[in-house]
This record gives C-alpha cells, sequence and structure tokens, in this order.
C-alpha cells in the first residue's frame, strides 16, 4: 500500500491518481516458476471438478425448459386439459427454519409452527 501512496498525486486514498511513469518503479513479487506452475495446475485441477458438477446441472436445465415449452404448447392447443386442476394454496417458510428442520419428518406446516412458537 505504502508504493502506490508514493507513486500517487493526490491528498485522499479514494481521490489518488497514479502515474504511470511512477508505476513502472513498484516492486512487483513474482512467484517462482516452479510455484506457478503448481498454481495453474490446481487452478485446472478444481476447474475440472467444478465442470463435472455443473454440466448434469446445465443439461438438466435444458431439460426442463424443453418440459416447459412442451407443456405449454399441449395446454394452449388443447392436448392437455387444465380447466380441473385445483393449485394448492402456497406456504412461505420462514426464513429461521432450515432444510434440517424439514427433513425430520416436518411438513411446511410443523416447521412453520415450531418457528412461530421460538
Amino acid at each position: 500500500m505504502n508504493f502506490f501512496a508514493q507513486a500517487s498525486d493526490g491528498i485522499r486514498v479514494g481521490q489518488w491518481d497514479l502515474n504511470l511513469y511512477k508505476m513502472k518503479d513498484i516492486p512487483f513479487i513474482v512467484p517462482p516458476e516452479e510455484e506457478q506452475t503448481s498454481i495453474i495446475n490446481y487452478i485446472q485441477k478444481a476447474s475440472k471438478d467444478l465442470e463435472s458438477l455443473i454440466i448434469p446441472v446445465l443439461k438438466e436445465i435444458r431439460l426442463l425448459q424443453e418440459y416447459r415449452t412442451r407443456l405449454i404448447s399441449d395446454v394452449v392447443t388443447g392436448k392437455v386439459d387444465v380447466r380441473d386442476i385445483e393449485i394448492p394454496e402456497y406456504e412461505a417458510v420462514p426464513d429461521d427454519v432450515t432444510e434440517d428442520e424439514l427433513d425430520d419428518e416436518n411438513t411446511v406446516d410443523d416447521a412453520a409452527e415450531e418457528a412461530k412458537v421460538k
């Protein structure tokens, strides 16, 4: 931080004017080549692990989009009759209810009641 302060013109930190020619005098620390290589290898491996998780999710999203499009098309063209379908009431779960509380054989209603008692 001190090197940037010395290379800049201005009174306040937020208004520093970094001069290009003075910036060339700021020391820049470069790790050894071996360390750079190991960092790159780690990033590439971590990226592959993440990609292996992302690709199936993207496929699932694409399939859901196709299903949505098909469902809308079928309803609009009359292939699917939606006149007698009852839509259940949506009940919001309070923010302080965790997924664990819902997973422990509690219904949304039970978890909401427990949250009110707390």
